[in-house]
């Protein structure tokens, strides 16, 4: 018996070592990193964590999570796989990016499958310029099927073609940023579908501040808080933007079946030398934007909007908002060749305060623009409403309160028309720049203005100055 177990005492150290052997080289689940980790020696379990991100998601099975053990720095990653990095609460996952000939230059590279999702919570990506090529971007995601981006911080990514977060796609790849911080980036998100997918790529953000832009490339790049283009639409709720050169900047449009969006609820953009500009300057491609219940303010301009797509259209809804604080408010301009183009814009219970020029409607070359104003106030500037061009223009005033400026409406193209308005206590009334048509329907009320316009430009009922 002794013989026996002599025997097979080496076929049982063989046989753990085999096992042992298959445990430590096949994909886990779940593996874990620590700043007490090894990657040379380790399976990066829970007892035998590794030092870096790469070296855990190399040993992690697709659809499996790495987890960071304590604070520390980990390193840049490469994703290929649906994948979850999770940092704990209180815990620090710091990504330091270097650059130079031998470093990456962007912190997480997401390049996976179409129907894979990628999960990142609680990491620290920073850009710290050492020796060319600078750090470019903090995440850039050439493909996956969904990328959640949860509780994380991401800044310092300050070149012309730098970003927080890029993602340049031709598939309907779906970005999520919830309760997050990036600042002092070029862009702080990034997003361009070059073609006209059944489906845009899109991007909803959520309780996230992007802030303080910053560009040192040299070139006088601009900066944005979202950069936004081609087929994509995008949602920005809960949010703030500040300290940028564009809050949010729209341009670069691709002819789709559907048109882009961009959707705003609920937000600021606050601070930033212009707070929307949207360009459509693609024949047959559309645009929307929709604000709801958010505050524009601290601006030089706080919307600017130019429309000159042939056969395109584009629609701005504005409703429930606060709008103050700038030199131009709303700026609305089409100047595509024929009536088959269109710009159309609705203020709906939306107040305008404190801003030079408030709202600035032209329409040229042929082109068709529309603003209707209903239920909202305009107060305290030095022009409330401003209209001029050649072409077709058509503005309403309807149910709104129009008071407390240098000249309410300066009217020189077009037609506007009044409907249960109310303008008071400012310099001037109506200013007449060009056109005569302004119409009331009725239900009005015009008192207590400095310079009274009289009969002369109110057609076909006299508003009779009280």
């Amino acid at each position: 018996m002794l013989t026996a177990l002599r025997l097979l005492r080496p076929l049982v150290v063989v046989a753990i070592a085999a096992v042992s052997a298959l445990a430590w080289s096949a994909p886990s689940q779940r593996t874990f990193v620590a700043s007490y980790g090894n990657d040379s020696s380790a399976n990066c379990s829970l007892l035998l964590p590794c030092r870096s991100f790469n070296a855990a998601i190399a040993q992690t099975k697709p659809g499996g999570e790495v987890v960071i053990l304590d604070t520390a720095g980990y390193g840049p990653m490469t994703i290929t796989q649906s994948l979850k990095v999770i940092g704990p609460s209180g815990v620090y996952g710091g990504i330091s990016v270097l650059g130079g000939a031998s470093a990456p230059t962007t912190g997480i590279v997401i390049n996976a499958g179409d129907t894979d999702v990628i999960t990142l919570r609680g990491l620290d990506i920073s850009g710290v310029p050492g020796a060319a090529p600078l750090p470019r971007r903090g995440i850039d995601i050439l493909n996956a099927g969904v990328v959640h981006i949860e509780k994380s911080s991401i800044g310092n990514f300050t070149q012309d073609d730098s970003g927080c977060i890029a993602l340049v796609t031709s598939k309907s790849v779906k970005l999520y940023v919830v309760d997050s911080f990036l600042r002092e980036c070029n862009a702080g998100i990034g997003v361009f579908g070059n073609v006209a997918t059944p489906v845009p790529p899109s991007v909803v953000v959520d309780n996230t501040r992007i802030e303080h832009g910053v560009n040192t490339g040299g070139t006088g790049n601009l900066t944005c808080g979202v950069c936004m283009g081609g087929y994509v639409a995008v949602s920005l709720r809960n949010s703030m933007i500040t300290q940028q050169d564009f809050g949010v900047e729209f341009d670069g449009l691709v002819a789709g079946a559907s048109p882009s969006y961009l959707d705003i609820v609920n937000s600021k953009l606050v601070g930033n030398t212009t707070g929307v500009k949207f360009d459509n300057s693609t024949a047959g491609a559309g645009g929307q934007i929709s604000i709801v219940g958010s505050q524009l303010t601290g601006s030089t301009d706080l919307m600017l909007v130019s429309h000159s797509a042939a056969s395109g259209i584009t629609d701005v809804r504005i409703t429930d908002s606060y709008l103050a604080f700038a030199t131009n408010g709303l700026h609305f301009a089409n100047s595509a060749a024929g009536a088959t183009s269109n710009l159309l814009a609705e203020l709906v219970r939306t107040e305008i305060s404190r801003v030079v020029t408030q709202i600035d409607v032209s329409a040229t070359n042929g082109s068709n623009l529309s603003l209707d104003i209903r239920d909202s106030s305009l107060s305290l500037g030095a022009t409330l409403l401003r209209t001029s061009g050649t072409s077709p223009l058509n503005v309403s005033v309807i149910r709104s309160h129009l008071h407390h400026s240098g000249t309410a409406i300066d009217h020189g193209h077009g037609l506007v028309q009044l409907d249960g308005a109310h303008v008071s206590n400012n310099g001037n009334d109506f200013v007449n720049s060009g056109s005569p048509n302004i119409v009331s329907n009725g239900h009005n009320m015009v008192t207590a203005n400095a310079n009274a316009s009289g009969f002369t430009y109110i057609t076909p009922t006299v508003i009779l100055e009280k």
